[in-house]
């Protein structure tokens, strides 16, 4: 830096977070922690409101786009290798646990083909290869499936639709969408102010603040009716609602309540599609009683090459069984 230059001061709203981030900060050393986190639950909020308006949505509608970029391209090579003679035609609308994980994207083609999506197109020795249309997308929720079906409802005519989603319903969040995306408008030195609180205090921040999710239990029921029932009006041959999978016990203590949050949108999962006539894949039990360690991604959540090949022979008995 010369002598000459000026350094621009950050915006006003980055200031504005600064200082409650910091009040956060000094709190926490204080050990006055319940203050604390009502500082960083200010910060959270700030995101969403002081933010620029327009230049938020811009950046959250960039970021979308290249979620969907990335459903399109699946979606398509799921299509090119379904057989077109294929005897049953499947729907499925999923979230990332229907895609190869982002560390293989650049061998994007080899991951697809170990997806449970790829595999239904496959014929082995158990089931004949299916014709699939796959609607899988990072960060989908059961809102944005709602969105999808009532602009596109006859792609479920004569489909069996397998709807896996939920995991991003019913996870506790750090921070909503829009305020993830905020934190990337902020200068560095800011937003990892914003970021190290979230991460030093994670546990204590989920146990205050536990019902900060993208879609609350109530929403997420009338979803699941929505769903349904739109797939029914289509003429979809049959509706799956898929359970969520609990994480392992090791990833526990850093998510409060997990496995009561879990369960609870389970049962309701399970009550959703009673009331429906949905059937249930309870993907849940298939990879708990599999074995997690081997069946699931090392992140806890998303599955393994195994994973993937279990729920894929899972859902094709399912089919078979009518």
């Amino acid at each position: 830096m010369t002598a000459n230059t000026i350094t621009a001061p950050p915006p006003l709203f980055a200031m504005e977070i600064s200082t409650v981030i910091d009040n956060a900060h000094a709190s926490a050393d204080a050990g006055r922690m319940s203050e604390a986190v009502r500082h960083f639950d200010l910060c959270r909020t700030m995101l969403s409101t002081t933010t620029d308006q327009n230049l938020l949505k811009k950046h959250i509608q960039n970021s979308n786009s290249k979620f969907r970029q990335e459903a399109n391209k699946m979606k398509a090579a799921v299509s090119a290798n379904s057989p077109a003679s294929a005897s049953e035609k499947v729907t499925i609308i999923a979230d990332s646990l229907g895609l190869p994980r982002p560390t293989n994207a650049a061998n994007f083609a080899a991951a697809a083909n170990d997806t449970y999506p790829m595999l239904l197109t496959m014929p082995d020795n158990s089931r004949s290869g299916m014709k699939v249309d796959a609607h899988c997308q990072r960060f989908f929720t059961t809102g944005e499936a709602v969105e999808l079906l009532t602009e596109q409802g006859q792609m479920v005519q004569d489909t069996h639709v397998f709807i896996h989603l939920g995991l991003n319903d019913c996870a506790t969040r750090m921070f909503l969408e829009d305020q993830r995306i905020a934190i990337g408008l902020l200068p560095p030195p800011v937003a990892q102010k914003v970021l190290s609180f979230a991460k030093l205090y994670r546990t204590f921040i989920l146990d205050t603040y536990p019902h900060v999710q993208y879609v609350p239990l109530e929403r997420f029921v009338a979803n699941l009716h929505f769903i349904a029932n739109t797939c029914t009006k289509y003429g979809a041959k049959g509706v799956f609602f898929s359970t969520i999978i609990l994480s392992p016990q090791r990833y526990w203590a850093k998510t409060p309540n997990m496995p009561h949050r879990f369960g609870t949108y389970n049962l309701a999962i399970m009550e959703a599609a009673t009331a429906v006539g949905a059937a249930v894949l309870d993907v849940d039990r298939i990879i708990w009683e599999a074995g997690v360690q081997e069946h699931l991604d090392p992140d806890g959540m998303h599955l393994s090459p195994k994973g993937h090949h279990r729920i894929a022979d899972a859902f094709a008995e399912l089919i078979s069984a009518g």
